[in-house]
C-alpha cells in the first residue's frame, strides 16, 4: 500500500511538473521582428543597428540591457525574449536618417513605441531610412590661414512661433589639417553651425558666417541627402573671452585650497574648469563665453562626505568677480528599499534617489550628493546639504509603484525633513508595492480619424507640488497604428492630453495650453483602463 501511495504522490507530482511546464511553454517571451530598406531605392539596408529599449530603461540609446539586433543582407531582422510591456524601437546607420511616422528623426532621439503582450509575435514592424544632410566648409583664422583641430558642432534650431531653442545634434567634427570640416547625417531641418566653445577653446563660440551671437548667426537648410558646401567662416582672432573668479570656503570661512571649480554651460556642451584655488581659496575661470552657467566645485574634492552649493551665472558683457561657494560638512541619509509581497526588482538600478533642497523662497533644487544603492537593497546617500530636503524616487520598474517613505518620525513621503548640519539620519524605509496602474488606448483626429501618429500622450499628477518634484509624470509616443500604452502609474489623479508631433513648450506651458482638452483621470492601484483620445489640430 505503501508504494502505491508514493507512485500516486510520484506521478502527481510529476503531472504538476508537466503541466507546469506546458503553461511556461504556452507562454514564450514575446518577439518583434521587421525589415529596413532605403527610402530612395527601395533596396534593403544591411548592418543596422535596431534596438529595443523596454521598460523601465531610461533615454540612452545605449543602456544596459537593451535589446540589439542587426539587418542581414536582406534588411531583416528579429529581437527576440520580449517580457510584456511597452517599448520603443531605435534604428540607427552611420550616415543614414531613420524615417518616423514619415517625419526624419535622431536615431539617438526618437523611436517607434510598440506594446507587446506575453508571447505576442509582432511582425512587419518595418522602417525606412534616408541619407541624412551633410554640411562641409573651411574654418579660417583673421590672417586667413587654416584653424586646425577646431571643433565644429550642428546646433538644431527648432522654432513653433512661441519659442526657439538650438540643440547640439551633432558629434563634435574636427577641422583636418586645411581647416575643412565635415558634418553628415543630420536629419532634414534648420541648423546652426558654430564652434565648439569649451575648455582649451582658443575662439570661444562662432557661429557661421563668422558671428558670436546666435541671434545673428544664418540658419542653413537642409533637406534628405542634400550635401551643403562650401559654409565657411572666419574665426578672427583668438578670443580671450571673460572671468569668473571668487572663493570657496567651508561653511566657517575656513578656505579651501587645490580644488577646481568647474562652469556647466546650461545652453550647449561648453563647460570650463578653473586654475586649483590658492591659500586664501580663490580661483578664476578664464576664457568663458557669454552664456548661462551652473558653478560648481569638482565632483573629485568632494569624495569625501562634504556638501557644496550650486550657483547659476549670467556671463553678459563683463567678468564676474565676487562668487562665494560655501561648502560644508555633508550629512548621511541611509536605509532600505522594501517591496511588499516580496518581489524583486529587475535591476537595482531601475530605482534612482534623490535629494531636493527647499530654498526660503519654495523653489526646488536638485542637490548634488552621492547615492550608492547595493544589490541587498540598502542604500546609502553622503554629501546631503543641511536645511529643509525631500527624498525624491523614481521607480522605472513600471510593475511598482512608491507608496511611501518611513522615518523614525513617521511618513515623510510627501513632506520636507530638517537636516542638521553634518547628521547622520538612518532607518528611511522606501516602500514599493506591486500594482501599477496602465492607461492605453488610441489617438485619432477630429477630421479623418486616422491616426495622430507621432504625437505624445503626456499623463501629469493633477496637483502642482507632485509635477514639480518629477513625481506622477508619464509620457509616451503614439506608434504608427494610433495606439499608446502608459504604464507604471501610481495610483492617483492624472491631467491627461496629446502634445502634437512639432508642438514645443515647457510642461507647465502645455499643460496650461491644454487645459481645455485635457481629461481627467482617477486612477487606482493595479487598474489597466483604456482610454481613447482625440489630438486637436
Amino acid at each position: 500500500m505503501r508504494s502505491i501511495a508514493m507512485f500516486c504522490r510520484l506521478a502527481l507530482i510529476a503531472s504538476l511538473a508537466f503541466n507546469q511546464g506546458a503553461s511556461a511553454q504556452e507562454q514564450p517571451p514575446g518577439e518583434v521582428s521587421g525589415r529596413v530598406i532605403s527610402d530612395e531605392t527601395g533596396k534593403p539596408l544591411k548592418g543596422v543597428e535596431v534596438r529595443a529599449r523596454g521598460p523601465g530603461n531610461d533615454k540612452d540609446f545605449y543602456v544596459a540591457g537593451a535589446k540589439v539586433a542587426y539587418t542581414d543582407k536582406d534588411g531583416y531582422y528579429t529581437i527576440t525574449g520580449l517580457k510584456p510591456g511597452s517599448y520603443t524601437l531605435f534604428v540607427n546607420k552611420d550616415g543614414f536618417v531613420p524615417l518616423i511616422d514619415d517625419v526624419q528623426a535622431r536615431s539617438y532621439e526618437e523611436g517607434l513605441e510598440i506594446p507587446i503582450s506575453q508571447g505576442e509575435s509582432r511582425r512587419n514592424v518595418d522602417f525606412r531610412m534616408v541619407r541624412g544632410g551633410i554640411v562641409t566648409g573651411k574654418i579660417t583664422a583673421a590672417d586667413g590661414d587654416a584653424v586646425i583641430g577646431q571643433g565644429i558642432i550642428a546646433f538644431l534650431q527648432r522654432d513653433d512661433g512661441i519659442y526657439r531653442s538650438y540643440t547640439a545634434v551633432s558629434e563634435i567634427r574636427a577641422t583636418d589639417d586645411r581647416g575643412i570640416y565635415r558634418i553628415y547625417g543630420l536629419p532634414a531641418g534648420k541648423y546652426l553651425i558654430g564652434t565648439y566653445s569649451g575648455q582649451g577653446s582658443r575662439y570661444g563660440a562662432v557661429y557661421y558666417p563668422g558671428v558670436r551671437n546666435k541671434r545673428l548667426a544664418k540658419p542653413i537648410e537642409i533637406s534628405a541627402g542634400q550635401e551643403i558646401s562650401n559654409v565657411d567662416f572666419n574665426l578672427g582672432r583668438p578670443d580671450k573671452g571673460y572671468s569668473i573668479s571668487g572663493r570657496a570656503i567651508m561653511s566657517d570661512g575656513t578656505p579651501i585650497t587645490n580644488v577646481s571649480v568647474i562652469a556647466r554651460s546650461e545652453t550647449s556642451l561648453a563647460w570650463f574648469r578653473s586654475n586649483p584655488t590658492d591659500a586664501q581659496g580663490n580661483f578664476t575661470i578664464q576664457g568663458v563665453d557669454a552664456d548661462i552657467y551652473s558653478l560648481q566645485i569638482s565632483p573629485n574634492y568632494l569624495q569625501a562626505n562634504m556638501a557644496a552649493e550650486s550657483k547659476r551665472v549670467v556671463v553678459d558683457s563683463s567678468d564676474i568677480a565676487g562668487i562665494v561657494l560655501e561648502i560644508q560638512r555633508g550629512a548621511t541619509i541611509s536605509g532600505s528599499i522594501e517591496i511588499e509581497g516580496g518581489g524583486r526588482l529587475e535591476r537595482v538600478d531601475l530605482i534612482s534617489i534623490t535629494v531636493v533642497t527647499m530654498t526660503d523662497d519654495g523653489s526646488l533644487r536638485q542637490a548634488q550628493v552621492r547615492t550608492q544603492i547595493r544589490s541587498d537593497y540598502t542604500f546609502t546617500i553622503s554629501g546631503v546639504p543641511s536645511g529643509m530636503v525631500r527624498l525624491h524616487v523614481l521607480v522605472r520598474d513600471h510593475r511598482y509603484f512608491l507608496k511611501s517613505i518611513l522615518s523614525d518620525n513617521g511618513d515623510i513621503t510627501n513632506f520636507p525633513i530638517e537636516i542638521p548640519v553634518g547628521a547622520n539620519l538612518s532607518g528611511i524605509r522606501i516602500i514599493l508595492t506591486p500594482g501599477a496602474a496602465v492607461v492605453s488606448g488610441t489617438v485619432s483626429t477630429r477630421d479623418d480619424k486616422t491616426a495622430a501618429r507621432g504625437s505624445i500622450v503626456h499623463a501629469v499628477a493633477e496637483d502642482l507640488e507632485q509635477r514639480r518634484l518629477g513625481d506622477m509624470v508619464r509620457s509616451t509616443s503614439v506608434d504608427p497604428w494610433g495606439r499608446y500604452m502608459i504604464s507604471g502609474l501610481a495610483p492617483g489623479r492624472y491631467l491627461i492630453f496629446v502634445q502634437r508631433r512639432g508642438e514645443l513648450g515647457k510642461l507647465e506651458d502645455l499643460i496650461i495650453n491644454h487645459q481645455a482638452d485635457a481629461i481627467v483621470v482617477n486612477v487606482k492601484a493595479g487598474e489597466n483602463k483604456i482610454l481613447n483620445l482625440t489630438l486637436n489640430q
